[in-house]
Formats: C-alpha cells, structure tokens, sequence
C-alpha cells in the first residue's frame, strides 16, 4: 500500500499535535505524508453595499493565509524527520467535505480533535466529527494523552467485522511501535425481569458461563492474528459493562484507542456507531476510528 498518510493541518494546537502524530506514523510506515490545508468563504452575507471587490479581496486574503499555514507545516514536518517524504496541497471548500474526499486515496487520515475555530467547550470539534463519520480509511483524532508514558495500545472487539478491521489496525499499530495490545470484550446480561416482568438476579453460574464463552469467543478471534504477529503481547480482558464506558476508564493508560466504526448492534444506516461516538467524546488519549 503506497497511498500517502493524509494529515489535515489548520494550524491550531490540536493540528500541531496531530502533525507530530503523523510524522512518526508515516516514517513507521515508509508511507509519504500529504498535508492538507483548506480554506473556504465564511457562512456571512456581505449585503449589497459590499460589492465583489471587497469579497475579491478577501478571498485572496484566506488564499494567502493558507499557503502560509501549509509552508509552515511542511517546514515543522521536515524538521521533526528531513527523510520524510512531504507534500502539501491547498484546497478551496469546506474542510470536512475535503478531507473525506482525500481520505479515498489515502491509508489513514489524521486531524487534530479541535480545529482553529473551536469551541473550548467541545469536547470533539465537528470536523473531526464528521471526517471520523464519512471518511473512507481509518481516521486518527489526536488529542493529548493522560499519560504520555503509556506503552499500550487498546482495541474495542464485540465480533462484528469493523471491530475484526480494528484488530488488524491495532496489531499493526502495536507491532511497528513495539507496544502491548489490550485486547478488551465487554458483555453483559438482560435483567430477567425485561422479559418475564419478574425482577430478578442472574445467577452466579449463569454470569461464569456467559463469560467463560466471551473469553473463549474472543482467544478464536486472536489465534489468526497471534500467528501474523508474534512479537506482539497480547493482554485479552474480558469485563461485564458497556464497551464505551470500560474504553473511557482504560484510555487513562493508552497510547492508542482503536475502535471500528460501527459495531455489532449497529444500524447499517449510521456511519459512526455509538462505541465510535462515546469514545471520541470521552477517551483520554489519540482514537483511531477503523472502517
């Protein structure tokens, strides 16, 4: 695979940490890096008084801006490695529109969490949203770690074919930068009284049998992969709750959090599952959303 890694690059912090991101991933991979840089006219009406010549120079004005924002990421890009294969293109349209159609050409596409315009206040800006939705790679929102130490590398799996995209995401992930994989499967067990209308408890050899068979489901799922990757240690950690919520508690640890795109109670209408949505809104550490 020689399609380049696609970085979108806006200059704001997160960008600057996502570039950094990037540089490494693409020199890991041999890959060359694509910066991207977009610009677009703001969603304002000028008025009739304004003319075309005020909107002419304006235009020109956001043109020139980002040139010079993708000179100097390519110029921080070739400082942080001068091997790297570097290039960069300026597009004129809505950054998100762009970015998902670059993502076509590209092995992985990755963005900061929050663009220049952001607001503090969101926890996901919605470029990053909405390239994590529709892009046609795996997408890589980078945001600080809550420990910059962390050496593991978590992956969400529930069996279904985008969580299987995962596993060979992050089992390659772990192996070129040498970290451990966790491997976690969640379950969890309906309250009788759903059914029968008669509350009740699950009994303890009901709850010993349910996750004897996950973790038995799970180690079938990992044999294959085990196999093509042997210098990978694998942790296999199987908890009762919801995959979104265990994720979040791990992601305190993580130096990546790899989840597929839709899981394996989702709707095939929606893009971006709830897994992929609770994560990117609440993970501590860089999500990598595999479609």
């Amino acid at each position: 695979m020689s399609e380049p890694i696609v970085l979108g690059y806006d200059g704001s912090p997160a960008s600057e940490l996502a570039l950094e991101w990037a540089v490494v991933a693409a020199a890991d991979r041999g890959l060359p890096l694509k910066i991207v840089v977009t610009w677009s006219l703001p969603p304002v009406a000028f008025g009739t008084g304004a003319g075309g010549s005020y909107e002419a120079r304006l235009m020109d004005g956001l043109r020139i801006d980002a040139d010079d924002t993708l000179e100097k990421a390519m110029t921080a890009a070739q400082a942080l490695n001068p091997d790297l294969r570097i290039q960069g293109v300026v597009l004129a349209g809505p950054p998100a529109a762009s970015l998902v159609e670059q993502s076509h050409e590209a092995t992985m596409l990755v963005l900061g969490s929050h663009g220049r315009s952001g607001f503090n206040a969101l926890l996901v800006g919605s470029v990053s949203r909405q390239v994590s939705t529709h892009a046609a790679c795996p997408a890589v929102v980078v945001r600080h770690r809550a420990d910059p130490k962390a050496k593991e590398v978590v992956v969400g799996v529930d069996g279904s074919q985008h969580a299987l995209k995962a596993l060979d995401f992050a089992y390659d992930y772990a192996s070129r930068r040498g970290n451990v994989l966790r491997v976690v499967h969640t379950w969890e067990v309906p309250p009788i009284g759903a059914i029968t209308g008669v509350p009740t408890f699950s009994p303890p050899e009901l709850l010993a049998d349910i996750k004897g068979n996950e973790m038995r489901t799970t180690a079938e799922v990992l044999a294959g992969h085990s196999e093509r990757y042997p210098d990978v240690k694998v942790i296999q950690d199987v908890q009762r709750g919801a995959l979104v919520h265990v994720l979040t508690e791990v992601s305190d640890h993580t130096a990546l959090l790899v989840v597929g795109s839709r899981g394996r109670g989702g709707f095939v209408g929606l893009l971006l599952g709830s897994v992929g949505h609770g994560v990117m809104h609440h993970a501590k550490c860089p999500v990598a959303i595999v479609h």
